[in-house]
């Protein structure tokens, strides 16, 4: 399945639209994406368990998204938890929202990934960019 990237400056509903969507499934997770240690570590997947059908990078940082970027570039993930066997499994389907409207890379994913541009207004505002068949 194709990756959702939400951006857009602070404050403007990312984070809202992101756990909107993440009600419609059964077993979200959510990752904070500021947090380098924890993306760049073993322990990533730790909260990821055989049920978990959605994965949400919270606030994505413009540093830790080329991490994340390989990432959704597999088809499974190594979910690894202290004191526990490591396993693969097949990635769920992941959701990307954060201030990644400064790194220029989004027109490299509009075919790759479903592009949802949130921007200020009096109520959100949100504004899907990807081709239809995405």
């Amino acid at each position: 399945m194709k990756p959702i990237i939400i951006y857009g400056p602070e404050r403007s509903g990312k984070t809202f639209l992101a756990k909107s969507i993440s009600m419609g499934f059964e077993h979200p997770v959510f990752i904070n994406g500021r947090d380098k240690r924890l993306i760049e570590g073993p322990w990533i997947f730790s909260q990821v368990t055989k049920t978990t059908d959605l994965i949400v990078f919270e606030d994505v940082s413009p540093v830790v998204f080329p991490m994340i970027d390989f990432i959704i570039r597999s088809d499974k993930i190594k979910v690894e938890s202290r004191g526990k066997e490591a396993y693969d499994l097949p990635l769920p389907k992941i959701i990307i929202e954060g201030d990644l409207d400064k790194l220029h890379l989004l027109d490299n994913f509009k075919h790759r990934a479903k592009l949802i541009e949130c921007w200020y207004g009096t109520y959100f505002s949100f504004q899907v960019k990807s081709n239809p068949d995405v």
